[in-house]
């Protein structure tokens, strides 16, 4: 009786140790999607900057150009 106790206990702790490693690699991988969507939405943000900046850029340029003519 004691070895079928030993045997059962022995499997639940794989099961449990199983279960542990499964939802480890679970939130591995939402992590990782997460950093790939902040990523995504942070070089969005970066994108929309550089071309409002650059439009400024050409309005400063072209204002200039008016001037010197």
């Amino acid at each position: 009786m004691e070895k079928i106790h030993n045997d059962l206990t022995a499997c639940i702790g794989n099961v449990e140790i199983d279960t542990i490693t499964r939802i480890d690699e679970t939130h591995g991988r939402l992590d990782r999607r997460y950093e790939v969507i902040v990523r995504r939405d942070e070089h969005k943000g970066l994108e929309r900057w550089v071309r409002e900046w650059a439009r400024e850029v050409d309005r400063r340029l072209k204002a200039l150009e008016r001037r010197a003519v």
